[in-house]
């Protein structure tokens, strides 16, 4: 596994670790793993060498292969996302694919992507109602970042032709207790802190609580067909607004108040960083192909994964949703 140390990486292995699997984790930055079942590979040198990267896939012989990859340059390296593609290391990314297939040619793979980027139309024809986007709708290709999605998945396919079993999850806005939209718009709102909200007008969230994220990859990793798409975002597309007047009402708080988008870059910066990362596109996205492949939600819209972080944080400290059982080493 390679981006164990992602957010929704840290939820994909402690449900892989909770099912039995051996999880190995790739990198010199490497967690503890958080189970006795869990071995870890830490690279010795440089893990970007792909002999060092090549050996270490080779040895642990994996029968599943996870890469989870974050578009969302801003909150680790403080730079807008439309910047993105400059931090993104396309020749290292398809190393790895290359690696992958190479060392492990039997192992099924998911590479995590986004859903954050589909080029917006208009409503439904004399209806009110905003277009849902599915899977074979066109990607937005005018910002760098979007670029960068496009590119990533290119090389994910170029890989399949090559006889890769390989499929992409393209992942909602990832909310959690943790996380920079969790510490810097959820947990105020549910410790009644003061909070200017930026008001980016209309646009949708794609929400997906990340438990539910990473299930779903875990069930892709077992019984996608190589060089599907699917999208993992919840059942119920709302604004920001929407979503934070619903975290309100679930954590019995007041509403913060909402103030021009680009005055809360100087106003509220930690709120704008983490809303412009969880907004980069915001059209309203649908997961019927995910349904249709049987996936069965644990969090089927905001108010469930939100009611599932205020029990967290109340001190119930059950189990996350079981991931997909019967699943492979990873």
């Amino acid at each position: 596994m390679l981006g164990s140390q992602s957010l929704i990486g840290r939820y994909v292995r402690a449900s892989l670790e909770r099912a039995g699997d051996t999880v190995i984790c790739f990198g010199q930055n490497s967690e503890s793993p958080t189970s006795a079942s869990s071995s870890q590979v830490r690279l010795a040198g440089n893990p970007r060498n792909p002999a060092v990267l090549r050996d270490g896939i080779t040895s642990s012989k994996p029968d599943g292969a996870i890469v989870c990859v974050e578009f969302s340059g801003r909150s680790q390296s403080r730079i807008p996302s439309e910047d993105l593609v400059r931090v993104v290391d396309f020749d290292y990314l398809s190393q790895i694919f290359k690696t992958i297939s190479a060392a492990a040619p039997s192992a099924k793979a998911v590479f995590t992507s986004s859903a954050l980027f589909y080029k917006r139309a208009g409503n439904y024809k004399q209806e009110g109602r905003p277009v849902m986007y599915n899977e074979n709708n066109q990607l937005d290709d005018s910002t760098n970042a979007a670029k960068a999605v496009i590119q990533f998945e290119a090389l994910v396919q170029s890989q399949v032709r090559a006889g890769a079993d390989a499929s992409i999850a393209r992942l909602g806005g990832l909310y959690a207790k943790e996380g920079v939209f969790g510490r810097a718009i959820l947990m105020p709102i549910l410790e009644k802190q003061k909070l200017l909200l930026p008001d980016p007008g209309e646009r949708f969230c794609c929400p997906i609580y990340v438990e539910d994220g990473a299930r779903a990859i875990l069930y892709l990793l077992e019984r996608a067909s190589a060089g599907e798409v699917y999208n993992v975002v919840d059942d119920e597309p709302v604004t920001l607004k929407g979503l934070v007047q619903i975290a309100a009402d679930i954590f019995g708080s007041t509403p913060p108040v909402a103030i021009p988008y680009f005055a809360a870059k100087y106003l509220s910066p930690r709120a704008y960083e983490a809303v412009a990362d969880f907004l980069p596109n915001a059209a309203p996205v649908s997961n019927e192909k995910l349904r249709k492949f049987e996936f069965d939600f644990a969090f089927s819209d905001a108010r469930a994964g939100l009611s599932r972080i205020k029990e967290l944080c109340e001190g119930n400290n059950s189990e996350p949703a079981e991931a997909a059982t019967n699943h492979k080493s990873a």
